[in-house]
């Protein structure tokens, strides 16, 4: 199984406006976003970064894992939520024949995943937009972590995107 962590992020490293609004985000990046869900198929995520999507933006065709540490609500068809532990995290996705795993954030999620060592690749989109405050892609670190470049790319004008692998 291959996890990867996708996210878009302004050029000082922030995720989100404070509000969380993501309107700065351009439209090239929105599809490209759509691509990666739709060939993950296994999409692992935040319950306050669910709590954002609106339920026409979840892919019918892709299951979602929330984590959360607090109570679950009603499960839906293609929701799962699942507590704050990487051995149940790591147990349920490969109870669903999840070979490649999609991190959508946020920033806490991004965290603990990262500081569990549970990612294997981080793709980074990178928007041609300096943000006067927002949320940081990482909320914080164990440790520093170590990346090795694997590509990088231009979705569309400005917008870069970088690929790189975990090195643990």
């Amino acid at each position: 199984m291959k996890v990867k962590m996708y996210m878009a992020i302004s050029l000082n490293g922030y995720i989100a406006k404070e509000n969380n609004e993501v309107d700065w985000m351009q439209e090239a990046q929105w599809e490209s976003y759509d691509r990666e869900v739709a060939a993950s198929g296994h999409i692992l995520l935040g319950r306050r970064t669910y709590e954002m999507l609106e339920d026409e933006e979840l892919n019918v065709d892709c299951q979602y894992y929330v984590l959360t540490s607090n109570e679950a609500p009603t499960q839906k068809d293609n929701v799962t939520f699942l507590p704050l532990d990487v051995v149940r995290i790591r147990e349920t996705l490969e109870q669903n024949n999840a070979e490649e795993v999609l991190v959508i954030g946020g920033a806490k999620t991004n965290s603990f995943l990262l500081n569990a060592g549970f990612i294997d690749e981080v793709m980074i989109d990178i928007e041609p937009l300096i943000l006067s405050r927002g949320i940081n892609l990482i909320e914080s670190l164990k440790e520093d972590i170590k990346l090795e470049l694997i590509s990088t790319g231009v979705v569309a004008e400005g917008l870069l995107q970088l690929k790189y692998k975990v090195i643990n």
